[in-house]
């Protein structure tokens, strides 16, 4: 968790990654739904992310907890694009 942006009132989620062992057994969307409580727990109003178009795996899970995308940044990651999501919070 990035908490950088708390004075904004939002928090990035940033640089998880699941070991490959762990993955498809709840471990992705235990970690997104701690990162909501502690946004909402910390009166943030939003989580937002990077990731790459390819991770769709990942994209699958955000979508899931109910992230948004919002954006695209062209060649942000060696070249590849990064697409921005969003979770606003209520």
């Amino acid at each position: 968790i990035d908490t950088q942006d708390q004075s904004l009132s939002c928090i990035r989620l940033g640089d998880m990654i699941v070991k490959k062992s762990y993955r498809k057994k709840g471990v992705g969307l235990a970690l997104v739904e701690y990162v909501k409580k502690y946004a909402k727990d910390n009166n943030m109003h939003k989580i937002w992310l990077w990731t790459q178009s390819e991770l769709t795996t990942a994209i699958s899970l955000y979508e899931k907890c109910g992230f948004k995308m919002e954006g695209v940044q062209k060649g942000q990651f060696r070249g590849k694009d990064a697409l921005l999501f969003g979770l606003e919070l209520k």
